[in-house]
């Protein structure tokens, strides 16, 4: 049964009702929405459509809703601080980014854009149509609501619980749309939809949340935090996404592994008895960064991240080539030179000192290009008359740039 299998997952964090395993029923239509904030979705908008994709499984109708509308006001929850207003024309052009990235993980997905209901709703009409069936004394009492009023909330934000309602309750007339998938700090704005189709239609609709991705300091993976991960691999190489799972920490995995694959639980706890036999091996991580690599980046994606990864591993670079490079240019540090410099110079561009510098060298330690070197001198061979690797240890990398 669905239900079980998704709160075995973790995956269901809050729910409006405990009929929602009624709910979850073969040919009833559920949503989720995303607002093109960014010009890329993240790591964290991956648990919606693979949630997405479960419940298609078990037979449900889905919609995807990009917020052209609610992305040119913006959402006030999770943000301690008011977010800069976007341009109409970036929004336009974000959502269509949005289509594409949706597409690709979902070919067959109902697409919808909310500005496309929007646009023709006089502000009056708003008001008397949506704005009449709130109170403004439970709206106020909403945490995400409550923790802004000290620092600052505008009316526009104020108002976008209304907007997103409003989103909830037309999918609930024209598709039957009864339920709302998203992430939990989108649980004041989703149960507003449901207050608002139980107000206008006197139907029921329902709601459940999402975990939140985190970091290891328990910060939400989000661009207002500067930790996304991204599914762009123009902003995040598929040798950076492939590495972020590689060194997931072992306290994380599993849970990880259940929210991300498919594979069955019976599967996930297999691999997670092997995994616990030699931790470090990173078993559990491996498999996962396989599975999620090939799901956003597909087969090419994933060989590439592989290769990089045993190439560095091997300190053998010379499999690499021009694409392979700038899949690492933003996943090591970098170091960017204008001319031929001595290896000692360049390492000092980093935050080594000069004495670790010159003990790294006389003790084997640093290689270039995959050769150990003993000795101190300039830096002269350049792959591709731009890129030079230089390896300090096993696990330390400098990515060197000539420019």
């Amino acid at each position: 049964m669905i239900f079980d299998d998704l709160k075995e997952r973790g995956l269901i964090n809050q729910v409006s009702s405990e009929e929602l395993s009624n709910v979850l029923k073969p040919n009833n239509c559920f949503y989720i929405g995303f607002d093109p904030t960014a010009s890329s979705l993240q790591l964290g908008n991956l648990l919606p459509f693979i949630t997405y994709i479960r419940l298609e499984q078990a037979g449900l109708k889905g919609i995807c809703l990009i917020g052209g509308m609610t992305g040119l006001i913006g959402d006030p929850s999770g943000r301690n601080k008011e977010r800069d207003l976007s341009d109409f024309n970036i929004i336009k052009k974000r959502s269509l980014l949005f289509e594409k990235q949706i597409k690709r993980f979902l070919p067959k997905a109902n697409i919808v854009n909310n500005f496309s209901w929007f646009k023709d709703f006089k502000y009056y009409e708003f008001l008397r149509d949506v704005g009449k069936h709130f109170n403004v004394g439970p709206m106020l009492s909403k945490e995400y609501i409550k923790s802004r009023l000290q620092t600052g909330l505008s009316y526009a934000e104020f108002s976008y619980s209304l907007i997103q309602a409003y989103d909830f309750y037309f999918l609930n007339k024209k598709h039957n749309c009864i339920l709302q998938v998203g992430g939990s700090d989108q649980w004041g704005n989703m149960v507003s939809g449901i207050d608002l189709i139980k107000s206008k239609a006197n139907k029921e609709a329902f709601v459940f949340t999402l975990p939140l991705l985190v970091d290891t300091n328990g910060k939400k993976l989000s661009k207002s935090f500067n930790n996304s991960v991204w599914l762009d691999e123009k902003l995040s190489s598929v040798y950076e996404f492939y590495q972020y799972f590689i060194n997931l920490p072992d306290e994380l995995i599993i849970q990880w592994f259940k929210y991300f694959s498919f594979r069955s639980l019976q599967e996930i706890k297999e691999i997670e008895k092997k995994h616990s036999v030699a931790p470090e091996k990173r078993y559990a991580q491996k498999l996962l960064a396989q599975e999620v690599t090939l799901f956003v980046h597909k087969e090419k994606g994933l060989l590439q991240a592989e290769k990089i990864t045993k190439s560095l591993f091997d300190n053998d670079i010379s499999h690499l080539n021009k694409d392979d490079f700038r899949a690492m240019e933003n996943s090591l540090e970098t170091i960017r030179i204008k001319s031929n410099l001595k290896i000692s110079d360049i390492l000092s561009l980093s935050d080594l000192s000069k004495r670790q510098i010159r003990e790294d060298i006389q003790n084997k330690a640093i290689s270039v290009n995959g050769e150990v070197i003993d000795e101190d001198k300039i830096l002269k061979h350049f792959i591709f008359n731009k890129y030079a690797l230089i390896r300090r240890g096993k696990k330390t990398y400098f990515l060197i740039i000539k420019e």
